[in-house]
């Protein structure tokens, strides 16, 4: 016999559960008490705010509307205030962005790429960024070892870039043959990328990530700037890609464009 969910006038079949924070079902009535994600069929259902949505694609799409309707620094209200606090309460990082309470969510732009972004600001008036993809898709745990490892190397990738450049103000991109400047290019890590270098040190060093602590500045999931607590095991990583990183230039496009190889391991699917 089939079992079903119950949300208003919403009636899906259910099979297999995904376990987020605050999801809870009533074995007997099958009726959805609280925020999160199920199986439904091949996706994934989310229910949000007393709305049980099909998809996370239609997460996407709402949350999208309310980024491109509202004006920067106006705040966000009604329904859709409602809707923004219950998907960022499945952010990973949910109870230290909301500290002592959320008073007020607004559109801001971000300061390094221009575009439009959520921030929340609290009742202490702190003001945190806020990715609503990862509250849609939290990375794994091996992702913010990767962001972690890359910021124990900045100094490295710098160092390499103002070497290869030298006095030029142009290079050619060893891909493409295109000439490009310092501040445009990227460093490319080849022969092994670097995840796979990090599953390297990782495997050479027994690591279990589980177990790794981030310090938390300024924001260890949506802008990237991960660092370890531990600076020794930062040193011996930067060390370690020393030794084994294979470094060249190239333009934005051909580093994002091109072929890559078949990897053992995927950081962004594995927890």
């Amino acid at each position: 016999m089939c079992k079903y969910a119950t949300v208003s006038s919403h009636v899906l079949p259910i099979s297999v559960f995904f376990l987020s924070p605050g999801f809870v079902v009533d074995n007997n009535q099958m009726e959805i008490q609280s925020m999160g994600f199920f199986k439904q069929g091949r996706s994934s259902a989310v229910y949000l705010h007393g709305i049980l949505y099909k998809n996370k694609t239609d997460v996407i799409k709402n949350t999208r509307r309310i980024l491109h309707q509202y004006r920067l620094k106006t705040p966000i209200t009604g329904d859709d205030f409602d809707f923004l606090l219950a998907l960022f309460e499945l952010h990973p990082e949910s109870v230290r962005k909301f500290g002592p309470g959320v008073k007020s969510i607004q559109v801001r732009e971000n300061a390094t790429y221009r575009q439009k972004e959520f921030s929340i600001i609290r009742v202490d008036d702190e003001e945190w960024d806020m990715s609503f993809m990862s509250c849609i898709n939290p990375p794994s745990r091996y992702t913010v070892f990767g962001k972690a490892c890359r910021c124990a190397v900045t100094n490295q990738i710098l160092q390499y870039k103002i070497h290869a450049f030298g006095d030029q103000t142009n290079i050619q991109c060893v891909l493409t043959g295109e000439l490009v400047d310092k501040q445009t290019c990227h460093v490319d890590h080849y022969n092994p990328e670097f995840q796979d270098l990090v599953l390297m040190f990782i495997t050479d060093q027994t690591i279990d990530v589980k177990k790794v602590e981030y310090k938390e500045v300024p924001d260890i999931v949506d802008d990237g700037q991960v660092f370890f607590t531990d600076s020794t095991l930062a040193e011996d990583f930067a060390q370690f890609h020393a030794l084994m990183a294979n470094l060249r230039i190239v333009t934005k496009r051909a580093n994002l464009t091109r072929k890559r190889g078949k990897r053992t391991f995927d950081f962004f699917s594995t927890l």
